[in-house]
Formats: C-alpha cells, sequence, structure tokens
C-alpha cells in the first residue's frame, strides 16, 4: 500500500467492517484505489497552495471533467464504496479527514501522529479549527468503536489552547473515561511536543440493534 507521510504505523481496527465482495476485496483494487487517493490528496494540496493562470485553471477544470466522466460508470452504494473504508491504511482510503498514523492502540487509550497539510490551512499559518475536530471525531470515534459495538458522536467539545501548525508532525492522544449504559465517554489531545493545541472531550452512543 502507498506510505503515508508520516513514517510508521500500526495497525489499528476503527469499527468492524461489513463483509465486503470479492471484487472490493481484491488487493490489486484496494492498491490502486488507494494511490489515486493519495494522489487526490496531492492534488487538493496543491490547489489549495497556488493561482495558476485562467488558461491553466481551465485546462485543469476540463481535465477534471473528463476524470469524472472516466470514473462515472463505476458508482457503487455506500454498502460497497471503498472510500474511507481501507482500514489497513492510515489515511482509510479517503482525502477528507488527515491521516492519523498510530504508534500505541488498544481498547481504551491510543497514540498516534497527524500532520495537517497546506489544504487543511485556516490562516497564518494555522490549520482550520473544524480540520482540527474532524481528527478528534475521527480518533475518538474510532476507539469508542474499538473492541466494542459500533457507536455514533453524540456530543463533541473541542478546546483550541493554541495555534496548530500546518506541516509539521504532531502528537495525538485518546482515552475512553467511563462507560455508562450505551454511553462512551472520552478525552483526547492534539499536542506540539509538551505543548497542548487542543482538548477534546466525547460522548458517543452505542447504536441498538438494528441501527446503523
Amino acid at each position: 500500500m502507498p506510505q503515508s507521510d508520516i513514517e510508521g504505523s500500526i495497525p489499528f481496527r476503527w469499527f468492524e467492517e461489513a463483509p465486503a465482495d470479492g471484487y472490493r476485496n481484491d488487493p490489486d483494487v484496494r492498491h490502486a484505489y488507494t494511490s489515486m487517493i493519495d494522489a487526490v490528496r496531492r492534488f487538493q494540496d496543491a490547489v489549495a497552495g497556488s493561482v495558476p493562470p485562467p488558461g491553466v485553471s481551465h485546462q485543469i477544470e476540463a481535465a477534471l471533467a473528463r476524470m469524472v466522466d472516466m470514473i462515472a460508470p463505476f458508482a457503487v452504494g455506500e454498502d460497497r464504496q471503498l472510500f474511507n473504508r481501507v482500514l489497513e491504511v492510515s489515511g482509510r482510503a479517503q482525502s477528507f479527514t488527515p491521516e492519523i498514523v498510530f504508534d500505541h492502540s488498544d481498547t481504551d487509550e491510543v497514540q498516534a501522529r497527524v500532520v495537517f497539510r497546506r489544504f487543511h490551512l485556516g490562516g497564518g499559518g494555522a490549520a482550520h479549527g473544524g480540520a482540527v475536530s474532524l481528527v478528534f471525531d475521527s480518533l475518538l470515534g474510532g476507539l469508542a468503536n474499538s473492541g466494542r459495538s459500533r457507536s455514533r458522536t453524540v456530543h463533541l467539545e473541542i478546546d483550541y489552547r493554541h495555534i496548530t501548525p500546518v506541516d509539521t508532525e504532531l502528537t495525538l492522544f485518546g482515552r475512553v473515561v467511563e462507560e455508562k449504559g450505551r454511553k462512551r465517554y472520552l478525552t483526547g489531545s492534539l499536542m506540539d511536543g509538551d505543548t497542548i493545541l487542543a482538548e477534546a472531550n466525547g460522548l458517543f452512543l452505542a447504536l441498538l440493534p438494528g441501527q446503523q
């Protein structure tokens, strides 16, 4: 599989994936799809950090339209999609949330690393607060489901302590604080060395049988 921008990673099961059809499980299909998503990430960063002349913008627009036409015949339903479902790679084959690379994980605690890229820039060299929130929701939501039944985010509160820099390797921590019936309370932090950049508190609710 294509490699993350951050060196090293250990497997982390975000949730138990539903059985997939043979084609979606084909290693060549998964590898090629993940490589395509890596290229999408690079393109997003390039777009965010450039101001091309009109002629180039129009050429890129036309090229993107051709790509949409190329991929359209292969549209699938949610139950068969690969986007955000390739769990064995750090980015899960999605281009929405920054890649999270795990250094330690069990059912109660995780430690990981993340880099906010140019695409996630808000302004003044700082990552957009929404991107930080996305990372926490992904991290804590995955931990809430690790070794447990599926759950959904009910409440997520973020305290922004310092500016979160882009293009810098940062450390993430997540922990299950308490479980009460269907309710799962988790906490997390984002750090640059010894500096706390942001902290999160989340409540996740286990799904009832038949809920999705």
